[in-house]
């Protein structure tokens, strides 16, 4: 064999040995993305990780219409997320019901709301301080309430008319012997307060907002 077969036949190996290695390496995925081209953490376009939502564990959310079994209605237009790490009360008001409406909500399985109406003349009325504590009962037009809850929570905002209430708030929630409800937000100088009464299933409907 000639030296320049020779040379030939070595360099022909060696392309063909270096295009069989590269056909058999496995090529490396992009972290975070499934096949569809989407991230797997749920983020955007980008990679970032898009922020929980915080309804999600709720029998309603924001821009959802509520309707009592009474013909009451109220349009869930702003909320306070109430968190222990994470939500464990959500405090929807709907300013347009015509009567300082809100709802307070708990986490599934729980489906419970409590139907309220802000009742500031209550917080004047009991003279609570920024830094008193909640009392352990009181009484609000001769009917007694015990306090079933306090709680130290943190508070986020969510949509126009959601109160500024700061990073940390106190709540409280009282009930009486007709289980009526007042429910009491500590948040630095200011004291809220609404009252109202409980809704179960079926004493209510949500009427769920569709829009994106």
């Amino acid at each position: 064999m000639s030296l320049i077969a020779a040379a030939l036949l070595v360099a022909g190996g060696a392309f063909v040995g270096g295009w069989l290695a590269r056909a058999t390496r496995k090529v490396p995925e992009l972290p975070g993305h499934d096949p569809n081209g989407e991230p797997e953490d749920g983020g955007d376009a980008l990679g970032a990780p898009s922020k929980p939502d915080p309804f999600v564990a709720f029998p309603c959310r924001l821009g959802d219409v509520v309707l009592a079994s009474d013909g009451e209605e109220a349009w869930l237009e702003s909320a306070v997320v109430f968190s222990e790490e994470v939500p464990v009360l959500v405090l929807f008001l709907a300013p347009n019901a015509g009567a300082d409406r809100a709802v307070l909500a708990r986490p599934k399985p729980h489906e419970d709301l409590v139907w309220l109406t802000a009742a500031p003349h209550l917080a004047e009325a009991s003279n609570w301080g920024p830094s008193e504590e909640p009392p352990s009962s009181l009484v609000h037009h001769g009917e007694r309430y015990e306090r079933l809850r306090r709680l130290p929570l943190s508070a986020e905002r969510h949509g126009p008319s959601a109160p500024d209430l700061g990073d940390v708030v106190l709540l409280a929630e009282y009930k009486s012997a007709t289980d009526r409800r007042l429910v009491a937000v500590f948040a630095g100088t200011r004291v809220l307060v609404w009252e109202g009464r409980m809704l179960g299933p079926g004493l209510y409907e949500v009427l769920p907002n569709h829009s994106p």
